[in-house]
């Protein structure tokens, strides 16, 4: 939502946000090695600029982002080696609650592969207000996992 907007409240001021641009994960890479290497080599024992620190905190993050989703992956696939032991036929029915950007890319990783799911239902809300409440309505499919096919 910050991304569309040239300006946001402060608590005192109206400051302009519409200018700020975040430097892609190879280049927040190079600022922090390069950083890094220049320390080395003066030997002086400091700590890093509020630039460098805010980069290398962007790409911990990137790298958290997707280790959850890794582990999603790798649990989902667990849990279907699990059910196909068990069962001879029909489908399993994966429900996955999570945010949108995480359940997105679980939901691509699986029906754009070689897997063969489809995306039957997806419900939720992409959007939220800052002080709404997050309640979410099932579907009358996800009360009754056997009619979902």
């Amino acid at each position: 939502m910050l991304l569309r907007k040239q300006y946001a409240s402060g608590e005192t001021r109206k400051h302009k946000i519409g200018d700020i641009s975040v430097p892609s994960c190879a280049e927040g890479f190079q600022i922090l090695t390069d950083e890094l290497l220049e320390k080395k080599k003066s030997e002086k024992i400091t700590t890093l600029s509020n630039k460098a620190e805010i980069m290398t905190k962007i790409l911990i993050d990137i790298y958290m982002s997707k280790l959850v989703d890794a582990s999603t992956v790798g649990k989902i696939l667990q849990i279907i080696s699990q059910e196909t032991k068990q069962k001879t036929e029909g489908n399993i029915t994966i429900v996955c609650y999570m945010g949108s950007v995480h359940t997105r890319a679980i939901a691509d990783f699986f029906t754009q592969s070689e897997y063969g799911f489809k995306k039957k239902i997806f419900c939720g809300k992409q959007d939220w207000d800052d002080d709404e409440g997050r309640i979410i309505h099932l579907p009358a499919e996800l009360w009754n996992l056997s009619a979902v096919k």
